[in-house]
């Protein structure tokens, strides 16, 4: 993976949020007689403007969260992972709830101090026009749905139904978009300018594809590896690893990736859950391990059943040991040695020994650690790998400045675990002089 292709992807997404306000504001003269920045009578008022051009950033922020929110494979490689695509599609998505926000803000702004009757009842369904209306629906829904997001007691599995009520959001906007009239006081910026009328119809409908791509397409078609449970280990600290076999075509990966699980169960949630695949490439048994984090995963370590067949949906995650350097530091804090297990056992069955492995596995106490017997074994039967085990509770948690490296030349990293952990240790890594191209990691956090 590029880090420098991935930036440019990432900026890519900010230059097309951006790029109607450019069309607006270079709009020609001639185009922007009643549609542009000026009205018949000189320029419009300072609220107008900014009005106008939220609006527009409004709606590219809300089609282009869909389009990251989708899960399309050629953008997740392109931006370096689900996890990180997913991160930018919640930046966009708070940008968008600040900027719906504004927007009728601004305009509503003209009423006061004189008519506040005017301005409370223009957040209402009281409009003549209908195209209006149906944007204030719109507008309080996609409130109401953004708050539920920051909620984080509210359950996972009522959120993602919820979330699907998102869909809506977008087509009450650009409803709004295309069919709201001008009016003399309040003109429309896109109908008299071509290239910014088109470039945010574009934008809808990738945004309107998207949302169909994610939940109609994916369940339709895309969970097309279908496996069946063969065997489940749990142990005591509310983890489990579960085996499967496929009863059709297997799903092929990379060491290290992840898969969406949907598991065929009376009792169980019909909800689609990610994790990663702990076993490597090539034998028949896939292996996922899963920790109780949540409502489901509790369920899911109660009650899942061998013989419960299961539907696959991958792979996915650019999070990959075999594009690294010779010289790797790999950190993991609990859940997160997952992608490292697979990795070893990789590393095992291909006997790769040109690489030398620095791997810190992070737990609060023994008690919590997993594979660490195969992780014992495996890393002394390849002469690269250094196991180091770390109890949080006994020695404190990692810092940077406890890992050795040669400062001339420092290891590629990588990083698996909490967030937290995650953002600490890149921090830490940041200030010893490991720039962030040489840092990789993955966050398991949708929501």
């Amino acid at each position: 993976m590029n880090w420098r292709k991935v930036r440019f992807y990432h900026w890519a997404v900010w230059i097309f949020l951006f790029l109607p306000v450019f069309l607006y504001l270079s709009a020609p003269p001639e185009l922007a007689s009643v549609g542009g920045r000026f009205g018949g009578g000189g320029l419009i008022p300072l609220w107008s403007t900014l009005s106008q051009v939220t609006g527009l950033l409004a709606l590219t922020a809300l089609s282009l969260s869909f389009v990251l929110s989708s899960r399309f494979k050629p953008l997740e490689l392109r931006l370096g992972g689900l996890d990180k695509m997913y991160r930018l599609h919640h930046r966009l998505g708070i940008t968008a709830f600040v900027l719906i926000i504004l927007h009728p803000l601004l305009f509503a702004i003209r009423f006061i101090p004189e008519r506040w009757g005017h301005f409370v009842s223009f957040w209402g369904p009281f409009h003549r026009d209908l195209s209006m209306n149906i944007a204030v629906f719109a507008f309080w829904l996609f409130i109401i749905l953004i708050l539920l997001t920051l909620i984080r007691k509210f359950p996972y599995n009522w959120w993602k139904q919820t979330h699907r009520l998102m869909g809506l959001v977008l087509v009450g906007a650009a409803w709004h978009m295309l069919t709201i009239p001008e009016t003399p006081g309040r003109p429309v910026a896109h109908w008299s300018n071509a290239t910014l009328h088109y470039y945010l119809l574009i934008m809808v409908i990738a945004g309107v594809t998207a949302y169909l791509y994610k939940w109609i397409w994916i369940p339709l078609v895309r969970e097309k590896y279908r496996y069946q449970i063969t065997g489940i280990n749990r142990m005591p600290s509310g983890i489990m690893t579960v085996q499967m076999n496929p009863t059709g075509k297997p799903m092929s990966y990379q060491p290290g990736q992840f898969a969406f699980a949907r598991f065929e169960q009376n009792n169980l949630s019909d909800e689609q859950h990610p994790f990663t695949i702990c076993s490597p490439p090539g034998i028949e048994t896939t292996n996922m391990t899963v920790k109780v984090l949540g409502d489901f995963t509790k369920k899911l370590y109660e009650n899942l059943e061998e013989g419960t067949r299961v539907r696959l949906e991958g792979p996915y995650g650019q999070f990959n040991y075999r594009e690294g350097s010779r010289r790797q530091l790999w950190l993991a804090g609990g859940i997160g040695v997952t992608p490292f297990v697979c990795w070893l056992h990789d590393m095992r069955i291909k006997k790769l020994s040109d690489i030398e492995v620095d791997f810190y596995y992070c737990v609060h106490n023994r008690e919590e650690t997993i594979y660490q017997s195969e992780i014992e074994k495996w890393s002394r039967e390849l002469p690269g790998v250094r196991f180091h085990l770390v109890c949080t509770g006994e020695e404190g948690r990692l810092k940077a400045d406890r890992i050795a490296w040669d400062e001339n030349n420092p290891p590629e990293v990588y990083l698996c675990g909490p967030v937290q952990f995650i953002r600490d240790l890149r921090a830490q890594l940041n200030r010893r002089g490991i720039r962030e191209g040489m840092i990789h990691y993955e966050e398991f956090e949708f929501r």
